[in-house]
């Protein structure tokens, strides 16, 4: 009785094994192709560098924006501030430019809330609807406004045109009653007919900061209002 043969696959496994260990032009090959995947992954990453929302390369700690020139910058600002964006901080053809405010994607109600509580009660100048737009800005609303008397044709000194603004550009309104809002909402009171009264900032636990008059970290269901919220 004669033994049983090898398994049929089992010598041209063993052959194809032994050209990819001993053909020149087999590990030249695999060679080509490495370098070529090497060289797209850094393609790609050159294309992606310095794109908004990467800070990394930033000097400050702050946050970096994206401007293609100087010009550019000034104008526009990337994700930050263009009024924080100086032709000073930029590096013309580096596309990168250092802000001074924290960058954020979309809207930051903490860094709003922050910077209210901080500002409350300080340039009594800032009526109740600048501080609010001031107060937003700071949480990434209205990029690259340099004059709230005139902001892409609202005046955001106004609350009827905070107002307006914020139905146009992404906020939702709730119904009239006696609300607190969350910390980050805006609050428009009626006050004796008037729907646009006096703008407020909500800064949770049903506290808000506003000004004229200055109130920081008082109750904000005090009267008939609306509250706006970034949606």
């Amino acid at each position: 009785m004669h033994p049983h043969p090898p398994m049929a696959s089992s010598f041209p496994f063993r052959a194809i094994k032994l050209k990819a260990i001993t053909f020149p032009r087999y590990r030249k090959m695999k060679n080509i192709f490495f370098s070529a995947l090497i060289a797209l992954v850094f393609v790609l990453a050159t294309a992606f560098a310095g794109k908004e929302g990467d800070f990394s390369l930033c000097s400050t700690t702050m946050g970096e924006g994206v401007c293609m020139s100087s010009s550019d910058c000034s104008s526009k600002g990337g994700f930050g501030v263009a009024a924080n964006c100086t032709t000073s901080s930029v590096t013309t053809g580096d596309m990168r430019c250092c802000l001074n405010e924290k960058p954020v994607l979309g809207y930051n109600a903490d860094a709003a809330v922050s910077w209210g509580n901080s500002n409350c009660g300080v340039h009594s100048e800032w009526l109740c609807a600048e501080f609010v737009s001031r107060a937003l800005h700071a949480g990434g609303e209205f990029p690259g406004v340099s004059d709230y008397g005139n902001y892409n044709g609202y005046n955001l000194r106004l609350v009827s045109d905070l107002h307006r603004y914020l139905k146009n550009n992404g906020w939702s309104e709730s119904s009239q009653g006696t609300w607190c809002g969350s910390a980050g909402q805006v609050l428009i009171y009626n006050i004796n007919g008037d729907p646009n009264a006096h703008a407020a900032l909500a800064i949770g636990n049903c506290k808000l900061d506003q000004h004229n008059p200055s109130r920081c970290g008082t109750s904000s269901n005090w009267g008939p209002n609306i509250v706006l919220k970034k949606v």
